[in-house]
């Protein structure tokens, strides 16, 4: 989504974004997660500068 709001210049505008993980069952043995890594990864990155706070 981030790709998406930079590409449609849109990057300065505020967004929410939302990671959902549902409950399995017992006999799921197995998730599919799709960007859990790059969400992840721009998560341990983020930072805010003193005059953004």
């Amino acid at each position: 989504m981030v790709a998406c709001y930079t590409g449609e210049r849109l990057a300065n505008r505020r967004a929410s974004f939302e990671l959902l993980i549902h409950y399995l069952l017992e006999s799921f043995g197995y998730s599919i997660d799709r960007g859990l890594a790059r969400g992840l990864n721009f998560l341990e990155n983020l930072h805010f500068s003193q005059e953004q706070l």
